[in-house]
């Protein structure tokens, strides 16, 4: 299976003109190996700086509405957001 990338999307990274390679998503995996949920977010990198290294902070809010709500942010502007239903 391949990604499918959105005409119109550009690397995450501000001023990166290469070619997209990469989307970003998270998943909740259980002791097995399954994933409860894994929503793909509208992140995407080219290849370079999918494999540069980089930090991430991971904020976890618990809530109990069953959505997974994901922010992709780079620097301070929200670059990229998702809300996923649990089903």
């Amino acid at each position: 299976m391949s990604l499918h990338f959105p005409d119109d999307a550009i690397c995450f990274v501000p001023g990166c003109k290469r070619p997209l390679t990469h989307q970003l998503s998270v998943r909740m995996r259980r002791k097995d190996t399954g994933a409860d949920w894994a929503p793909n977010i509208p992140a995407y990198f080219c290849s370079y700086h999918a494999n540069s290294g980089c930090v991430m902070r991971i904020l976890y809010e618990p809530q109990v509405d069953k959505i997974v709500n994901v922010e992709a942010i780079y620097a301070e502007t929200v670059g990229a957001h998702r809300d996923y239903r649990i089903p």
